[in-house]
């Protein structure tokens, strides 16, 4: 953080390890697997207090190494994000937010697999996405706000690889043919504040 320009930089990083053995009594279920997942994400803000407004950039990076008699061997995962938000008050009791994001998945597997007619072992899939929103001050302590946004998601390794009889006569069976989902979603709403003695 920087207060003699109004700068400020977060760093977030995670690392997670996942080991799931299901073998109970010498019965092997062929259920065992274990990830590895590395997160790192960068955030800037910048704020201009001449113009009242917020600018909000950042990067995204999250691996996820995989490996499972349940996905069928290895897998490998990356996402990267680019994001960027501005968050402007427009009057006295209006404020606006606006914001973008690309995103970009990428996967590889051990095995190949039979996707349209074509042999693969690689996965590629990206995406811009928006959103925005509005304030507005009705009163003290009630807002009236409005907001649109996209989303896009892709499948994760075990939708896509998973293979295995949960039950006896019971399967479960792999899909590598799932596309990423997009859509969108939108409110409108009243916030209102509420105070009891020093309670709000």
């Amino acid at each position: 953080v920087n207060p003699s320009n109004n700068d400020k930089h977060r760093l977030q990083t995670r690392y997670m390890k996942v080991i799931n053995d299901n073998e109970t009594k010498d019965d092997p279920s062929g259920q065992d697997n274990q990830s590895q997942t590395y997160y790192t994400e960068y955030q800037y803000q910048k704020e201009f207090e001449s113009i009242q407004l917020n600018w909000t950039s950042g990067i995204l990076n999250e691996y996820v190494d995989a490996e499972a008699e349940l996905f069928n061997g290895k897998n490998y995962r990356l996402n990267n994000a680019i994001f960027t938000q501005l968050d402007k008050k427009l009057a006295e009791r209006v404020s606006l937010s606006l914001g973008a994001r690309y995103e970009r998945f990428s996967l590889n597997t051990s095995e190949s697999y039979v996707i349209d007619g074509d042999t693969i072992n690689s996965f590629v899939a990206a995406k811009p996405v928006f959103r925005a929103g509005i304030n507005y001050q009705l009163a003290k302590g009630t807002f009236l706000r409005s907001s649109w946004g996209q989303g896009y998601r892709f499948p994760s390794i075990a939708e896509l690889f998973i293979e295995t009889e949960v039950a006896s006569g019971i399967y479960v069976f792999q899909n590598p043919n799932l596309k990423p989902e997009e859509g969108w979603s939108s409110e409108v709403a009243i916030k209102q504040v509420f105070m009891f003695g020093k309670w709000k």
